[in-house]
């Protein structure tokens, strides 16, 4: 069968339509009179040729954005078979015995008067109650950073025992959710839903409890910074990795030591998941790549990122530090599909080169693709596999 998004396919389809338009063309005259027979000929012939058209247009817009990869994929019956391959030591000891707990982010609970404000709380509908105690809450804030001069809207779901008297002592560790781009908080938190779906691992005893905290690239209103302390422009990364972690440690129950934090993003948030984790190991100790790339992207969508310095793209460029500089000590995960995925083989020559003490541990599905079909399907294992890597609340 021809690939969905494929050349042949594209080019099949593009074949049929100019064929029924031009049997439209050729048979139009035929067709003439006020009969019946003629009309319903017509109107029949006009509207195969504009389901042709209009089924070309869908499949060159798929093609572009892959929102499908494959036609189980678009039909509902893709069931991919996901194959986990662990990193030994586990991904515990390895972050334990990396020293992280020692590298708290500077400032801490009682730092720079960084501003974080609560503009509302629930939830309760895609948690399925709205009991805190048993379902958690999502609370919608606003934090501004003194070191990076940026304010973002967050999402911040507080699990169940958050609230529930038997951790009312305890420090949370928690994880970055950055969307891709275009995206939002909101997409993390309702169309992937991670809180729903931490809940649910945490109610089947698979997850432990991580205070989430969703958000996306596009900090500066219709631009991606994937996750960059641009040279002249804004200090994306600084804002992620510095104001957030301290404002939210501020304001919230959460541990500030580096095996207590984690990120967990698809497409530029994967980027996001690796990057942050590989340049700050200090301060995260695992990242969990949902579809994520590699690369130091710079496009109409992103703007100068690099202040055209070969030395800063590198910096950036996940491929170029795991070849150059030495392996941070961190725990990674990473996910890819076999079929429908670009990002597969670069995701293989990753992995091959990275060396201890990174430890990396890859999910890899048969078939899938870039798009959010395959994303929701990866969200368990991610959040799985980021809260058992994660050091408990304590």
């Amino acid at each position: 069968m021809l690939s969905l998004d494929g050349a042949p396919f594209l080019t099949l389809l593009a074949i049929i339509t100019l064929a029924l338009f031009a049997g439209v063309i050729v048979l139009w005259p035929r067709l003439g009179g006020s009969g019946v027979k003629p009309v319903a000929g017509r109107v029949g012939l006009f509207a195969v040729a504009q389901l042709s058209a209009l089924a070309l247009f869908a499949a060159l817009v798929n093609a572009d954005f892959e929102f499908y990869a494959s036609w189980s994929d678009l039909f509902g019956t893709l069931h991919p078979k996901n194959t986990i391959t662990m990193a030994q030591p586990s991904p515990v000891a390895a972050v334990a015995s990396a020293g992280g707990n020692v590298s708290a982010v500077p400032g801490g609970p009682s730092g720079r008067n960084t501003a974080l404000v609560v503009d509302g709380k629930g939830g309760s509908a895609l948690l399925g109650g709205s009991d805190p105690k048993k379902y958690g809450q999502i609370q919608y804030v606003k934090i501004t950073g003194p070191r990076s001069g940026l304010t973002q809207n967050v999402q911040i779901y507080l699990p169940p025992q958050y609230f529930q008297p038997k951790y009312e002592n305890l420090r949370f560790p928690a994880a970055l959710v950055p969307s891709g781009f275009p995206g939002s908080a909101d997409e993390m938190s309702t169309r992937l839903r991670f809180p729903a779906r931490l809940l649910a691992g945490i109610q089947d005893g698979a997850d432990r409890p991580v205070v989430l905290i969703m958000l996306t690239p596009m900090i500066v209103s219709g631009r991606d910074t994937e996750c960059t302390d641009v040279p002249g422009g804004p200090q994306a990364l600084t804002f992620w990795v510095e104001d957030i972690p301290t404002a939210v440690q501020s304001a919230y129950r959460v541990q500030s030591g580096a095996r207590y934090w984690g990120v967990v993003g698809d497409s530029t948030g994967g980027y996001c998941a690796v990057k942050i984790p590989m340049l700050y190991s200090d301060r995260f100790a695992a990242g969990a790549s949902i579809s994520g790339y590699f690369a130091a992207l710079q496009d109409s969508t992103t703007g100068t990122l690099y202040g055209d310095s070969q030395d800063v793209r590198n910096e950036n460029d996940l491929m170029w530090r795991i070849r150059h500089l030495p392996s941070p000590p961190v725990s990674l995960f990473l996910t890819a599909s076999r079929q429908g995925d670009e990002n597969y083989s670069a995701t293989m020559q990753f992995v091959g080169l990275a060396k201890p003490p990174t430890l990396i541990t890859t999910d890899i599905s048969d078939i899938g693709g870039h798009n959010f079909n395959t994303w929701y399907n990866d969200v368990p294992d991610a959040l799985k596999w980021l809260t058992n890597t994660l050091a408990p609340a304590q």
